[in-house]
């Protein structure tokens, strides 16, 4: 079975961290190539480009930021060339793949995951998609969680809908981990001091406002925490606001390749958003057991059970994550011990790869 997965980059995202996972779990059995849309000789745009396997091929196609109507045509060129069985799109790539999607032979099937709460996607062009070209039958589309799923259905109730759980390899410590190490212990007030990692780029999506006015408050009540936040663009307008407002309890380290060692090294995992799909952050926790705490949005209120292995916050206000800090401060060894151990079954890249696997071939066998 000839794959062509398609990624708008390889920067430092879930779905991209699921993507390089899933190529390099496909590629074992299958012909798997890797088409990336963005230019990888811009570091950004590369973070994963050196966990991609050997036995991947990547295509890039070397695109600039910003839209041309040029991409759609380069993008079907490329597409013809590969002449794969099955075309996985992910993310934003989706656009680029209009005319491939709109003009492709019945023998070659389109699949889209989508990695974001699908009320998300409310734009004209992903409605046009999902709601046209998916009732078409031109493109058949995966959601990553049961809640997303379920959306799903009840928007687009004839669309073709798959669940399937986003999956992650198994964190190992880098040769960094003594390192990381020192500098976590460098920042504890004592040898008790919890430490919160966030994991993050900068964005709205993530509503880092409402974690770190939370944490700031939580610790002026008395917490004995830092918070950890690990990822890009906290550089931009956004970022600076937020390092404005942060108290001296809250550290921003820039993005990181070796972000296992700060999951090694912490207490618990902290998730502040408005809108997910199946965060991958959250997956890499719960493998290494370490409690959750997070706002209530999809993929998290399929995983993590209240007071189990972590926290969820009862909605989106400051009051509501106050509490859920608290409740977590009060119970903290307990929880902890409660952890989930499943992500090795239900939430492994291997079960995750099976998994698409077997809805490839149905597709395949459905011409």
């Amino acid at each position: 079975m000839r794959i062509l997965e398609v990624v708008l980059s390889l920067t430092s995202g879930g779905a991209e961290r699921l993507v390089v996972d899933l190529c390099n779990e496909l590629s074992k059995q299958e012909d798997v190539t890797l088409l990336v849309l963005k230019d990888l000789r811009n570091g950004e745009n590369g973070f994963y480009r050196d966990d991609v396997s050997s036995r991947v091929k990547i295509v890039n196609l070397g695109f600039k930021d910003g839209f041309n109507l040029s991409y759609l045509f380069k993008v079907f060129s490329a597409v013809k060339s590969i002449n794969p069985d099955i075309v996985h799109v992910h993310s934003a790539s989706d656009k680029y793949c209009l005319l491939p999607v709109m003009f492709h032979s019945k023998s070659m099937k389109f699949i889209q995951t989508i990695h974001n709460d699908v009320k998300s996607y409310c734009d004209f062009l992903h409605k046009f998609i999902i709601k046209i070209l998916g009732r078409l039958g031109r493109i058949s589309f995966v959601t990553i969680s049961q809640k997303n799923f379920e959306d799903f259905n009840t928007y687009y109730p004839s669309v073709s809908n798959a669940l399937i759980y986003n999956g992650r390899a198994v964190l190992q410590k880098t040769e960094k981990f003594q390192e990381v190490k020192s500098e976590i212990d460098s920042l504890k007030i004592d040898s008790s001091t919890k430490v919160i990692l966030h994991i993050a780029r900068c964005a709205r999506q993530k509503n880092q406002h409402l974690l770190i006015n939370s944490f700031n408050k939580w610790v002026e009540k008395g917490a004995n925490a830092i918070l950890l936040v690990c990822g890009s663009s906290y550089d931009s307008e956004l970022g600076k606001g937020l390092k404005s407002i942060s108290g001296d309890r809250i550290h921003f380290l820039g993005e990181k390749n070796n972000i296992s060692d700060y999951l090694f090294n912490c207490d618990a995992f902290v998730l502040s958003s408005l809108y997910e799909g199946m965060p991958i952050t959250v997956l890499e926790a719960m493998s290494l057991k370490i409690p959750v705490l997070s706002t209530p949005v999809c993929g998290v209120v399929d995983v993590i059970e209240n007071g189990v292995n972590g926290y969820i916050s009862k909605d989106f206000t400051e009051e509501s994550f106050l509490d859920m800090l608290n409740s977590f401060e009060k119970d903290f060894g307990g929880i902890k011990e409660e952890s989930s151990t499943d992500i090795s079954n239900r939430f492994s890249i291997s079960q995750c790869a099976a998994s698409y696997r077997d809805l490839f071939r149905s597709k395949l066998s459905a011409c």
